[in-house]
């Protein structure tokens, strides 16, 4: 069965959501590992930074489930009391829809962004080029890439207020109110950095700054927005000029330490600081806070922007939930018609077995029938199977289009029916 099992921003804190991302590196290494393991039959992780999901595809429910514990308590290096209650585990046609809503936006802390969708591309082919992935979950995964296009194209989903970088911005403006005179610090030149300056140049910010550890890249991203890059063993003299800080690498530290910023407050002369970290895990020091005129932001504390987010989009919302609706209904009947092919060409095979052997022993016993005969008992029986096989295989085909225990109904046949291999090729 399909399943999935993770962590978002709406069951778990940024603090553990930190502890439990993983870079691209970090990804590869650990879908490895978990092809090792022959209990996960096919695997995906995404991990962004608000959340942290597994689908994988396993016949155990129960032992698969407590695997990805296991697995993930290992590699975290955490007790599994420490994120367990944190987790939500969903299978079949609820982990699909999860999957297709992930896709589409809607499950996102800024609903309807746009940079999800390729996170999950991404992340499929991920999977696809270590070979993590096989035919139930690449189907699945085409699908809600599918779904989360018509969401973009059919719907105003995306419009407006669509990544975090955006709300990022959008609450520095709420901060100050006119950017255009402030002084920016960006710190990181990656895809969520580049959005985040594009959003302040949207607002009339003039002086952006832009830090980064490959100094070329920070070049690279300061020349599309007239801004100015910094090596990033400069960061500590522009944090005294600056109003904003906007923090977003892909360090697996802190990049911004208490000890930094308490030093610069002396030069600062009082001089309010907001920073707004919007990377996980984290790079700005939570104890920062704790500083007189230094305010710090993270991105769990963008939710009044989020609140106001949702409620423009609710009739979009709407809208995406049919289409996701319709996607299902395909993926489902799609799904079914993989499953039931080779379930229905087994069961006609065994039962075409049972006929022959029967017959082939009847005949023994009646030497006496003509040719004539025993073509007449060959035809009569083949009738009767295939009478007897025909609702079951309607029906089969008819609930599995619709959705109804895709997998369980597999199962439950091909135990009855003592029936092998009905899932191979």
């Amino acid at each position: 069965m399909i399943m999935v099992s993770g962590v978002n921003h709406k069951t778990c804190p940024v603090e553990l959501r930190e502890k439990l991302s993983f870079s691209s590196n970090e990804q590869r290494d650990f879908l490895l590992f978990l092809k090792e393991d022959t209990l996960l039959e096919e695997n995906v992780l995404l991990s962004t930074c608000n959340r942290t999901e597994f689908y994988f595809f396993s016949k155990e429910e129960t032992c698969a489930k407590e695997r990805i514990l296991h697995h993930l308590s290992e590699k975290k290096g955490l007790k599994i009391e420490e994120f367990r209650d944190h987790l939500y585990f969903m299978k079949n046609e609820e982990a699909i829809e999860h999957l297709f809503s992930v896709a589409s936006g809607i499950d996102s802390m800024i609903t309807g962004e746009g940079q999800i969708l390729g996170q999950i591309k991404t992340s499929f082919e991920l999977a696809r080029e270590i070979q993590s992935i096989g035919p139930n979950l690449c189907q699945l995964f085409r699908f809600s890439i599918t779904c989360g296009k018509r969401a973009r194209t059919e719907t105003k989903i995306s419009t407006g207020a669509s990544s975090v970088s955006y709300v990022a911005v959008v609450f520095a403006k709420m901060i100050f109110e006119d950017l255009s005179n402030k002084f920016a610090v960006i710190v990181g030149a990656g895809k969520m950095g580049e959005l985040t300056a594009k959003q302040l140049s949207h607002y009339g910010l003039k002086h952006v700054i832009v830090a980064n550890k490959t100094y070329e890249k920070a070049v690279e991203m300061a020349k599309k927005f007239q801004g100015k890059a910094i090596k990033f063993d400069q960061l500590e003299e522009y944090l005294i000029k600056a109003d904003i800080v906007i923090s977003s690498t892909g360090a697996p530290h802190y990049v911004i330490h208490y000890d930094t910023v308490r030093k610069i407050l002396r030069a600062r002369k009082e001089k309010p600081l907001f920073l707004i970290d919007i990377a996980v895990p984290r790079d700005i020091e939570p104890s920062i806070n704790n500083l007189p005129h230094v305010f710090l932001y993270d991105i769990d504390d963008l939710e009044k922007v989020m609140k106001n987010n949702l409620e423009e989009r609710k009739e979009e919302i709407g809208k995406v939930k049919e289409i996701i609706r319709e996607e299902k209904k395909k993926y489902l009947s799609r799904a079914s018609s993989i499953q039931t092919a080779p379930l229905i060409k087994s069961l006609k095979e065994k039962a075409e077995e049972i006929r022959r052997e029967e017959l082939k022993s009847v005949f023994k016993k009646l030497s006496h029938l003509s040719p004539e005969d025993i073509q007449l008992i060959d035809y009569t029986t083949e009738k009767i199977i295939n009478k007897l096989l025909h609702n079951p295989i309607i029906k089969l085909k008819s609930n599995m289009s619709n959705g109804k225990t895709l997998l369980t109904t597999t199962e439950l046949i091909s135990e009855l029916f003592d029936l092998k291999n009905t899932g191979e090729k």
